[in-house]
């Protein structure tokens, strides 16, 4: 179960997440990387500011599996946009160098995120995987991490709104193909 983000930052008007691959080296001591590289996905339709609750059953409003372009028609086979695109774009519509503070964010969170599991339980996220980490450090995993973005609570220092992460999902051993062009 998770909680609808009933504020979230859109572009070009519609609702997006990002998935980020983290790559665990170890758990003991906790050694992660993540990827420069996230995969952006759109909602088809987009976001009215004055959506009301009937709206929140709106599979294509809320729900950002589609690797859309931004106000690309639903039926249109549009190739996803890469991460360097979406930046640009993000960047175009919110402000010059407006990524950067949301990509420490999440990759704070990201961090954040692992260490508590680390701590809680040596990392058996995914079954095994605490006694492989005990008896070979080095072992890891690879984890999807889906994130939305909230702007409440999250004030921009430019003032324009910044992207406060949520995360949404987290998926071990992902499968990694995607269309990208």
């Amino acid at each position: 179960v998770q909680e609808l983000v009933r504020t979230p930052k859109t572009l070009g008007g519609h609702k997006f997440s990002l998935q980020f691959v983290l790559l665990m080296r170890s758990w003991s001591p906790l050694d992660a990387f993540v990827l420069k590289r996230f995969y952006p996905r759109f909602a088809r339709r987009p976001l009215a500011d004055d959506s009301d609750d009937c709206e929140l059953l709106d599979f294509d409003i809320h729900v950002t599996t589609e690797l859309l372009l931004p106000g690309a028609p639903c039926a249109d086979p549009v190739a996803g946009l890469t991460s360097e695109e979406f930046v640009r774009l993000y960047e175009c519509e919110v402000g010059p160098e407006a990524w950067a503070p949301v990509e420490a964010a999440t990759h704070e969170a990201l961090y954040q995120l692992a260490a508590a599991v680390s701590l809680h339980d040596g990392g058996a996220m995914h079954a095994g995987c605490a006694d492989r980490s005990r008896q070979a450090p080095q072992a890891g995993a690879l984890y999807a991490v889906d994130v939305v973005y909230d702007r409440e609570g999250s004030n921009g220092h430019d003032g324009h709104a910044a992207a406060l992460p949520r995360i949404i999902s987290v998926d071990y051993m992902p499968g990694c193909e995607r269309q990208v062009a």
